[in-house]
């Protein structure tokens, strides 16, 4: 008598594009920037995001000061560390901006294991 799991297995034909350029590399899980290197649309140009010269910054705190950005806020790392930059997030949040946030081609916003929201409100609306 069966137990009624089956086990599938994925094969190459059967993924995505995203998922084929990085899960057939067996070492995927110490090779996670990697996933840069595969995405598509906007975030698919970003040019060269990966490798030992990105600086990694945590996001800690949920505030958002526009005019003086506090080390550990999401503005602080879009705006204040200068070259690559890999953002991942310390907990869930929701992230009230103050200011809109322009964020370079060489920053990746990685929410990956967190639930992150971020909202910026119109003035006025």
């Amino acid at each position: 008598m069966s137990s009624g799991l089956v086990q599938a297995r994925r094969t190459i034909d059967d993924m995505n594009v995203i998922d084929k350029c990085w899960r057939t590399n067996p070492n995927w899980r110490g090779h996670l920037q990697q996933l840069a290197m595969c995405s598509i649309g906007y975030t698919g140009k970003m040019t060269n995001n990966t490798g030992s010269d990105v600086t990694h910054y945590r996001v800690t705190d949920h505030s958002d000061d526009a005019l003086n950005p506090k080390p550990g806020t999401l503005r602080y790392g879009v705006t204040s560390i200068k070259g690559k930059v890999w953002i991942t997030f310390e907990r869930d949040m929701n992230i009230r901006l103050a200011k809109a946030l322009l964020v370079s081609s060489f920053t990746t916003i990685d929410a990956r294991g967190a639930n992150v929201h971020i909202a910026y409100c119109l003035p006025g609306a």
